[in-house]
């Protein structure tokens, strides 16, 4: 594993968190009645999608790049930050589909302009509450672990 396919994940995941966080910010404004909940979850999807984004610039960054090809680094230690790393990534990955898939089933099959649709999204959002509430905590945990990520790469 090196920086750039690294990067290159990083940058794949954030454009995954802001389709997810646009289609929460559209569930907020569609219904008024949404919970707290869900607004505590676009922020901590906001926050994972520029944690992503930091991971993708800084395993870009030339001296990265730089660090990890070269001789005089301890390959050991720069081996085990990337191998560290892509688990952390795999893991978002999943939980960002379980995110998706826990949207599409409350935009699900429900109709797109008809009266009914803000009463019954409510409903739907509030049935998945529980799934939605261990998402953002998941999904907080993920933004902590980019930051410490980070930090071990600026050593």
């Amino acid at each position: 594993m090196d920086p750039l396919s690294i990067a290159a994940g990083a940058a794949g995941l954030a454009g995954f968190a802001i389709q997810a966080s646009n289609l929460i910010y559209q569930y907020v404004s569609d219904v008024k009645s949404a919970d707290s909940t869900l607004s505590l979850l676009y922020s901590e999807v906001k926050a994972l999608q520029s944690g992503l984004e930091n991971v993708d610039s800084t395993f870009r960054s030339r001296e990265v790049v730089r660090y990890y090809k070269s001789a005089a680094n301890d390959r050991l230690q720069s081996a085990q930050l990337l191998s560290n790393v892509r688990p952390l990534l795999t893991d978002c990955e999943s939980t960002l589909a379980k995110l998706n898939d826990v949207l599409g089933s409350i935009e699900g099959s429900g109709s797109k302009r008809g009266i009914f649709r803000k009463p019954v999204q409510a409903f739907k959002l509030n049935s998945k509450s529980d799934d939605i509430n261990l998402i953002r905590h998941q999904i907080r945990s993920y933004s902590g672990a980019m930051q410490m990520t980070l930090q071990m790469v600026g050593m």
